[in-house]
């Protein structure tokens, strides 16, 4: 069997997760988010981890109804790692270069044979710039901040500052910034809905 991979990149709340969730759903691809990677090692070290802490991690992606979930030593990590405290962390340490490393290599070993889909802030740009989709996803922060309160059921102005501030840092850092990818198609997500953004992907999978 041949690879496919492709890669979805972007700012928090783009819309990244929803457009690779769905292709995973619909177009059987394995799902691999990295952001998931630097959220579980943020709430099981905080922003304290080493090389050594890391060394001894056990990682495996598993499906768990129709969502691929990171474990780590066989535990489902999705129920502990979406709340702003363990986000705010997870940037904290995504600066750091050798948890940057982890992750990157991490990725690319669990990335066999099949149709992948990775989803994060460089995934195009460092962990597979050989991918042959690259899409990275933006929108307007104001949207970006309405869609992560939701999610999260809290008011938009507490939201705005936080992503406000970890856009910055993403794109700041010296170790693979947020960058838009070579050749990877743009899209503005502000005005789309999820299904239109998911069908204009699907038009460049043919």
């Amino acid at each position: 069997m041949d690879r496919l991979i492709v890669t979805i990149d972007g700012p928090s709340g783009s819309g990244k997760s929803t457009l690779a969730k769905l292709l995973a759903c619909r177009e059987r691809f394995f799902y691999i988010d990295t952001g998931a990677l630097y959220r579980s090692i943020a709430y099981l070290f905080s922003t304290q981890p080493t090389p050594e802490k890391l060394s001894k991690l056990s990682i495996s992606w598993k499906k768990v109804n129709t969502e691929y979930h990171l474990f780590v030593f066989n535990r489902d990590m999705e129920p502990y790692i979406r709340g702003e405290e363990v986000g705010k962390d997870a940037s904290i340490i995504a600066k750091l270069p050798f948890v940057r490393r982890f992750v990157n290599n991490m990725v690319r070993g669990s990335v066999k044979e099949g149709r992948y889909v990775v989803e994060g802030r460089d995934a195009g740009s460092v962990i597979f710039p050989e991918a042959q989709v690259k899409i990275y996803l933006q929108a307007d922060l104001k949207e970006r901040a309405m869609r992560r309160a939701k999610e999260l059921h809290v008011e938009k102005d507490m939201i705005l500052y936080k992503i406000k501030e970890r856009d910055e840092k993403d794109i700041t850092r010296k170790d693979s910034p947020l960058v838009i990818p070579e050749g990877a198609h743009v899209i503005d997500t502000t005005n789309k809905t999820q299904e239109e953004v998911y069908i204009q992907v699907i038009s460049l999978l043919k």
